[in-house]
């Protein structure tokens, strides 16, 4: 994804919760997917945002040259079960 813009927001009258932009699964280290954001604008409203949540050992989120408002959640990933392969 390149350029875009991101708005996170449970909506004007949803419930004031924390959420997350990605969620990626490989199954090995030799997979090749993944998810880029380059040149980005991620903002939002009514919670924190966290940038992703590892659903496997090896998932891979690049977020690059982008801007990131306060909505981010300072630590930014969630590992889930995988701490160590952040």
């Amino acid at each position: 994804m390149q350029a875009s813009t991101i708005f996170f927001s449970m909506g004007k009258y949803g419930p004031k919760r924390d959420g997350v932009i990605t969620a990626h699964q490989r199954d090995s280290p030799n997979d090749p997917s993944g998810f880029v954001f380059k040149n980005c604008n991620i903002s939002g409203t009514g919670g924190k945002v966290q940038l992703g949540r590892a659903m496997g050992a090896y998932a891979r989120v690049i977020i690059t040259d982008s801007y990131l408002s306060d909505v981010v959640s300072p630590e930014g990933w969630n590992p889930r079960a995988y701490v160590g392969h952040e």
